[in-house]
């Protein structure tokens, strides 16, 4: 069989692009090996990527330069680790919810390990819209018996979420509410959650 036969065959069987293929025939000549190597790496890939924990940060727009307040240092940069979707995933089933991938779309206390929910007087929606970049430390840390230094879990969703230190949090408190539809945090040292809802309500609640 041809070289160009054989880049054909690997590339129909593979559902691959021809320089692919053809990179695959020069390094193993052989059909079958060629075909063999390759779904070998995707296995491998996949493999890896469900054992990947975090993700680059850039996934989440509200962190650049543009968006962020206050302007985010590299140094606290390093501290705002995203998670992987898989691994964010398996986080938000064990502390969250098994069934729902939302908070808005609880609608019962059966759907997720949270309870004990207690709104907070204090709403933070004026303080997001006038870009108070001090407001959690001065209404919020006072709310739970966190340390600066406590690291924790701030989910949007099933799929989206980070870890770094609390203080982290605090401090660009404007960033991580970027996206308001309900969020939660959670402090694995610590039972005590906090909800960050829609039109600036906050609770604290407990989770199982």
């Amino acid at each position: 069989m041809k070289n160009l036969e054989k880049i054909n065959l690997v590339k129909l069987k593979l559902n691959i692009g021809l320089s692919t293929a053809k990179e695959l025939i020069d390094k193993f000549s052989d059909v079958d090996l060629a075909i063999e190597s390759w779904e070998k790496q995707i296995e491998d890939e996949q493999k890896a990527s469900l054992n990947q924990k975090y993700d680059s940060l850039e996934k989440f727009y509200y962190f650049e330069n543009e968006y962020c307040y206050p302007t985010l240092s590299d140094s606290d940069k390093g501290e705002i680790k995203a998670f992987a979707n898989n691994y964010c995933s398996q986080i938000w089933d064990k502390y969250i919810s098994e069934s729902q991938k939302h908070l808005m779309l609880i609608n019962n206390p059966d759907q997720w390990k949270i309870k004990n929910e207690i709104k907070k007087e204090y709403n933070w929606q004026n303080d997001w819209n006038e870009t108070n970049t001090e407001a959690f430390n001065e209404n919020v840390k006072s709310l739970i018996d966190w340390e600066e230094d406590d690291e924790v879990m701030f989910f949007w969703n099933k799929y989206s979420g980070i870890e770094s230190k609390w203080g982290i949090i605090c401090k660009y408190w404007i960033s991580f509410l970027y996206d308001d539809e309900s969020n939660i945090i959670i402090n694995p040292k610590n039972k005590k959650v906090i909800i960050l809802s829609t039109n600036g309500n906050l609770s604290i609640a407990e989770r199982d």
